[in-house]
């Protein structure tokens, strides 16, 4: 329980920042996410992160009970799918992202 309590005073501002960052930056999110692809460090060290992420919290918080904290176990196997998607397949992932937009 402290461990979920952790990761979610952990995780919740952060997603929050990001869904409010997209909202308020709909434009600057689409360039960004334009650019994203022209770097293939910065591709392969996102996904580097995402798998590490991912793996943290699976490691430390695979807990598959029906109340809130399983959102944080869902989220930490989200992203470790993420990485390893990202590092195996980076041009699927790339194609993925470009059909994304933002702007509203």
């Amino acid at each position: 329980m402290e461990t979920s309590i952790f990761l979610a005073k952990l995780l919740g501002p952060l997603l929050a920042i990001v869904a409010l960052s997209i909202l308020m930056n709909g434009n600057t999110f689409n360039h960004i996410l334009k650019e994203f692809p022209k770097s293939s460090y910065v591709l392969y060290l996102s996904g580097l992160m995402a798998y590490a992420m991912g793996a943290l919290i699976v490691l430390n918080h695979n807990v598959w009970v029906m109340d809130e904290f399983v959102i944080i176990t869902v989220l930490g196997y989200l992203a470790l799918v993420k990485g390893i998607l990202i590092l195996l397949f980076p041009d699927g992932m790339v194609k993925l992202v470009s059909k994304m937009d933002f702007s509203g």
